[in-house]
This record gives C-alpha cells, sequence and structure tokens, in this order.
C-alpha cells in the first residue's frame, strides 16, 4: 500500500504529482493576450497595460475596523481637526468636510485620474482633484499634497507615510502614546475617537435663524468656537433665557452616551446649606459665560447649524462632564482662600462675612484669585454686601434658611392626590423642603 501524502491531501499519492515545472519554460509558453509579445501576460505587458501611479490607502470608514486606529490633532488652513495616521497609505487622503473647507478658502485644485489599491485589496481607477496644503501638528508644519476624494463622507482625512516621516512623528502602539523623533522624552497619548453617526442640525424658523446667526458671529469673534471638518456633528438648539435672549446649547445626547463618566463629585446641596448659615454680610460673585471660561481638549465638540459646521473651543453646555470639570475648576480657585468663607455649586459662588470690613478684605482676595486663574466675573449679576441673598433655591436670611416662595408655590398648587401614583408624586416633590419642616 501506497503511502498517502499527508492529511491535507489524503486522495494523492507521492508517484502522482507532476515534477516542478522550470520556472523560465513556463513563462516562455505565455503570451500577451492583447498584442502577442511572448513571455508575459496581458495585466503586466508595458505595452498593453502601462505601469500606473498607485495609489494605496483604507478607504473604509475608520469607525468599522476593530484595530487599533491611530488619530492625530492637525491644524490645515487656521482650522483644527483629528487626522488618522495610516503608515500603509502612499498618499494623504482627504474626504467631504475638508473638501468643503478647502474650496471656502479658495484652494485650487488639480483633476487627475489615479489608480487606487483599497483596504479590502481591489483597485479602481479614478478621478480625483488634488491640492498642496501646510498641514500643522504642534509646532511641526509640513507641506503635503492632498488627494481629495469629494463624495467621500464620514471619513477622517488620512495621513499618510511620507507626512509622518517629514514631521518626526514615532508612533509607540504598545503605549498608545507618540512623540517627536527630535524629542522623544515627551510623548503625547493617542486622541480618542468614537463612533457617533452624525444628526442633521435643526430647523429653525426665519426669525430665530436670524438670532442663531448672530449668535455665532459672536462666539467666533469671541474665539469660543471656529470653523472645523468633523464627520460627527450635533444639531443646535436656541433656548429662551428669562430676559428674552437665547442661548445656544448644542444636542450632545448621541455623544454622552458614548462618553466615559467623570465621577468628580459636586457637593450636595444640603451640606451646603447646613454651611450656610447666616452672617451679617452676603455677597455673590457670577462668572461669566462660566462653562466657556475653560479650555477643552481636541475631541468630537462639533455641532452643525444652517451655516456650517463648527467647534467649540471652550467648554460647551451640553457635554456629560461638562459639569464635574466645571466643579474641579471652582474647587481648585477656593483651594487659594483659604481663610475666606466661600459656598460654590458650579457657578454659584457666594462669600460668608461677619463684618463689613472683612467682606471687603474677602472680596479683594477672590478678585485677585480670579484674576489669577484667569477668570471673568460678570459686574451686572454679582452683588455685595446684602444682609438676604438668594442662594440654590432658598434665602439666606437674618432668620436662618427660607425655602424660596416660587418653590412652596409648586406644592401649594398641587391638586389633592386621589391613587397611589399622585401620592408618590406629591411626596417627592414635598420631599425636597421637608428637612425646613420644624416638625
Amino acid at each position: 500500500m501506497k503511502k498517502q501524502c499527508g492529511p491535507d491531501y489524503k486522495h494523492h499519492y507521492p508517484d502522482e504529482w507532476n515534477p516542478p515545472v522550470d520556472p523560465e519554460i513556463a513563462q516562455s509558453k505565455v503570451t500577451c493576450y492583447g498584442c502577442g509579445t511572448p513571455g508575459v501576460a496581458e495585466t503586466k505587458c508595458s505595452t498593453c497595460s502601462p505601469t500606473k501611479h498607485r495609489t494605496e490607502f483604507s478607504a473604509l470608514p475608520v469607525f468599522e475596523s476593530s484595530t487599533l486606529i491611530v488619530f492625530l490633532p492637525i491644524r490645515i488652513i487656521q482650522v483644527n481637526g483629528i487626522g488618522c495616521a495610516d503608515s500603509r497609505a502612499t498618499h494623504s487622503i482627504a474626504g467631504e468636510d475638508l473638501y468643503k473647507i478647502l474650496q471656502k478658502q479658495g484652494m485650487t485644485f488639480i483633476k487627475e485620474s489615479i489608480s487606487m489599491t483599497f483596504a479590502h485589496g481591489h483597485s479602481s481607477n479614478a478621478q480625483v482633484l488634488t491640492t498642496q496644503v501646510n498641514v500643522q501638528i504642534k509646532n511641526k508644519v509640513v507641506r503635503t499634497k492632498i488627494i481629495i476624494l469629494p463624495e467621500s463622507k464620514g471619513n477622517r482625512t488620512l495621513l499618510e507615510i511620507d507626512f509622518l516621516q517629514d514631521a518626526g512623528v514615532v508612533l509607540d502602539l504598545k503605549s498608545r502614546k507618540r512623540y517627536f523623533s527630535d524629542n522623544p522624552h515627551k510623548s503625547f497619548p493617542f486622541e480618542n475617537d468614537v463612533h457617533v453617526p452624525p444628526t442633521p442640525y435643526m430647523e429653525v424658523s426665519p426669525a430665530r435663524k436670524d438670532i442663531l446667526n448672530a449668535e455665532i458671529n459672536r462666539l467666533l469673534n469671541e474665539g469660543i468656537i471656529e470653523p472645523c471638518e468633523s464627520p460627527y456633528a450635533a444639531p443646535v438648539v436656541l433656548v429662551p433665557k428669562p430676559n428674552g435672549s437665547f442661548r445656544l446649547c448644542v444636542d450632545y445626547r448621541k455623544l454622552n452616551s458614548v462618553t466615559k463618566t467623570d465621577t468628580y463629585p459636586l457637593p450636595r446641596i444640603d451640606d451646603l446649606l447646613k454651611t450656610a448659615k447666616h452672617t451679617q454680610y452676603l455677597s455673590t460673585i457670577d462668572l461669566k459665560a462660566g462653562y466657556h471660561q475653560v479650555n477643552v481638549a481636541i475631541a468630537d465638540r462639533a455641532f452643525t447649524c444652517p451655516f456650517g459646521t463648527y467647534r467649540c473651543i471652550r467648554m460647551p453646555i451640553g457635554l456629560k462632564n461638562a459639569p464635574a470639570t466645571f466643579q474641579r475648576l471652582i474647587d481648585n480657585f477656593k483651594n487659594g482662600l483659604k481663610d475666606v468663607t466661600i459656598l460654590s455649586y458650579l457657578d454659584d459662588i457666594i462669600i460668608l462675612s461677619e463684618t463689613f470690613d472683612r467682606d471687603i478684605d474677602d472680596l479683594r482676595k477672590v478678585f485677585q484669585r480670579l484674576k489669577k486663574c484667569k477668570l471673568q466675573a460678570n459686574i451686572d449679576k454679582c452683588h455685595f454686601a446684602c444682609s438676604t441673598m438668594k442662594y440654590l433655591g432658598h434665602f439666606i436670611t437674618p432668620n436662618g434658611i427660607e425655602v424660596d416662595p416660587e418653590k412652596t408655590s409648586v406644592i401649594q398648587d398641587m391638586p389633592e392626590p386621589k391613587n397611589v401614583k399622585q401620592v408618590q408624586s406629591f411626596l417627592a416633590v414635598f420631599g425636597s423642603f421637608s428637612k425646613l419642616c420644624p416638625s
């Protein structure tokens, strides 16, 4: 019985194998199907298939990959964004978002025909646009040729291997950090990126569209927002304020659903009220546009409106971790005022002083600390040397803590509960004031 070749070829026997063929003999039998040139296939024929410049890049949305993807903060023509570093790519690629920004900046484009090899290995010929731009990462600026794919939606700007080499960027995948070759001792963590589907902007009435446009221009002029390139964008919402004006808020619910929670604690209102015993003089400090005084790291803070896509440079209202971040800032601010009695819940800051002279001295220290921390106060909403002060829905008075009449009217106007659910609702509302009831 003849032995079989092995488990992978169980139906073959050693003497059934054909002898190896000399590669030169095999090649001599091949001819080009197009022109008949011997020894070459048509796909390799220099006459029928001239060598084309090939561009290799990942054409798949970066969110669909399960492997580690490296994102880098970049700046192109005064617009901040996040690029995807691909050490396999031979060219830098930009999609629809960056294309629109370059168009607005009046950039010129050149049409080229190229052969592209996609991430899945398939090739395709395509007409593309190309342009030269300065790409900045930290203090490094590299003149880069970018291939524009205007129809590519939802893809990051792809950075080629030559850009990484010219900028001196070294990627340490094991530690998830990057550094520059001329300063290897200073490293930076990789930028985070999550899959958040984009949301179209909400339609607004013509009257509110004018208000929205004015607010966008104001925020641009104050350096709070900037134009950006981002596949993710949340819609904006105009929220009415008590004085009749509007506050621009961003609906970050989709982004918040995939954001890790910052567990920094907020003060308990009950504890603050216990501490807020009446003193002779009370002063309050209101921070001007509180959240907007906090710088935030580069991430997907983009929002969309009828006038384009923008990114918040300062912390916007609506982010999941904004309260914890702001409370941490205020607590750090208070740490430099150990001898001043200050109560703070987010931007509600109150100063308690026993005498008028002490109140003046405390205020001087507080404003010096504000200046050192580069925080701005809204003088129109600050109150000084008061005997009665509204604080967190309560009044601090000479007689102690009293409930705001506007809050108690909610209980007084509630209908008589007639079932279990209504009783539960009544107890929930009443419970917040139960600690202030004598009995």
